[in-house]
């Protein structure tokens, strides 16, 4: 039970953010490092260097991996334990992200939040693209509440073809998956989102971009 009730804590970490996009992100991102690094827990912890598969196969609670890639942020994160519209992830420390089959939409308690998102265009495309031949256009947008409570919505162009059969490893147990790679942009941004799915629709890994300060964010589909 020990193991059980270790894998089930929120354990992280945070340096410094390492990458660049303008000065006012710069900024942006040495908050966000600094104020996770006086709330949370100062010594290293990677749970891919603790947690096993036996754990993990004694538990049957959803879980996930979190990892901003930007950062040294590494976290399991178990489902919230009450009823919602979506799949909320929730630390102990009240930090979340929101999920709607796999696909980021929300999060709360990290600075520059992501408010929500418009995922219904993507969440189409990403069962159409697994049988068509042709590459699938659309548009979505993501919302971020800024100085003075004023909403900011960032809109971007999409496409997405499918790139094949992709196989996955997540805590030594392999997945047979598809990977579906989503370009997106305007005249201010550009990324690529990246979705390894399973045959049942299951995104069991994903990296998806959250915005202009976290930038891409690593999902894990653990349990």
């Amino acid at each position: 039970m020990k193991s059980l009730r270790f894998l089930s804590a929120f354990l992280l970490i945070l340096i410094s953010a390492c990458s660049e996009i303008s000065n006012s992100s710069t900024v942006l991102k040495s908050k966000f490092s600094l104020d996770l690094r006086k709330s949370e827990s100062s010594f290293e912890y990677n749970p891919r260097k603790t947690i096993t598969r036996k754990m993990i196969n004694a538990s049957t609670t959803p879980l996930v991996l979190v990892e901003i890639l930007n950062s040294d942020y590494i976290a399991t994160i178990q489902s919230a334990p009450f009823p919602a519209l979506a799949d909320v992830w929730l630390t102990k420390n009240g930090k979340s992200l929101t999920t709607k089959d796999g696909v980021l939409v929300a999060t709360r308690g990290f600075n520059y939040d992501l408010m929500g998102a418009d995922v219904a265009a993507l969440k189409a495309a990403l069962t159409k693209a697994q049988t068509s031949k042709k590459p699938i256009f659309y548009d979505r947008s993501y919302r971020y509440l800024v100085k003075d409570n004023q909403d900011e919505i960032i809109t971007v162009n999409c496409e997405l073809p499918s790139a094949g059969k992709s196989p996955v490893k997540i805590f030594d147990k392999s997945y047979a998956t598809t990977l579906l790679l989503e370009t997106c942009q305007n005249k201010a941004v550009q990324f690529e989102n990246k979705f390894w799915v399973q045959k049942n629709g299951l995104i069991r890994k994903s990296m998806q971009w959250h915005g202009i300060n976290l930038e891409m964010i690593l999902i894990e589909r653990v349990i």
